[in-house]
């Protein structure tokens, strides 16, 4: 779905943003990228959506350099952590491995496949991608076809990328 002033806001504090890079595509060149993914819950307040708090480590059936698939019992550990608190989960970033090109943010079949189930599901989700930093640099797509939605990350080393094609894809400075 294309860019809609009409859907939640969804605002990212960079360092934030840092953080869940970190978490999900550590630049660690000792070991051979796999994805990773994890939940983010926020506050919501009428259309904003303050973006603020990762989900516990996921545990993996499947974990390779191209694809994720959590174990049951961790993704409901995970979401039932955000529900005690009286939050949901409202995005689900993972790790995409780096090339030279941001068409390594587009979100693939696998991850357009996932947000199709969590859609059909009730759970309006944001898509999140973040690559592996190389030289303290990175950058982060956020993606939805199931709802509209737009997103700000505010704060130092956060980018917007103004090039056609690329709605939503920050460069980030590490």
């Amino acid at each position: 779905m294309r860019r809609n002033e009409h859907g939640p806001l969804f605002l990212f504090d960079a360092w934030f943003v840092r953080d869940v890079v970190k978490e999900l595509a550590p630049y660690d060149t000792a070991t051979p990228f796999v994805e990773r993914g994890i939940f983010i819950t926020d506050a919501e307040l009428r259309n904003l959506r303050v973006c603020y708090r990762m989900s516990r480590r996921m545990n993996y059936v499947h974990q390779s350099a191209g694809c994720i698939r959590m174990t049951p019992h961790s993704t409901l550990d995970a979401l039932m952590d955000f529900l005690r608190q009286g939050c949901r989960a409202l995005v689900f970033a993972h790790s995409h491995p780096r090339t030279d090109s941001l068409e390594a943010t587009n979100p693939s079949h696998t991850d357009m496949c996932f947000m199709k189930d969590m859609f059909a599901m009730g759970a309006n989700i944001l898509g999140m991608i973040v690559l592996t930093p190389v030289e303290e640099i990175t950058f982060v797509r956020f993606f939805s076809h199931y709802m509209p939605f737009r997103v700000r990350v505010e704060g130092r080393g956060a980018h917007l990328e103004q090039k056609k094609g690329q709605d939503y894809v920050y460069r980030i400075n590490m």
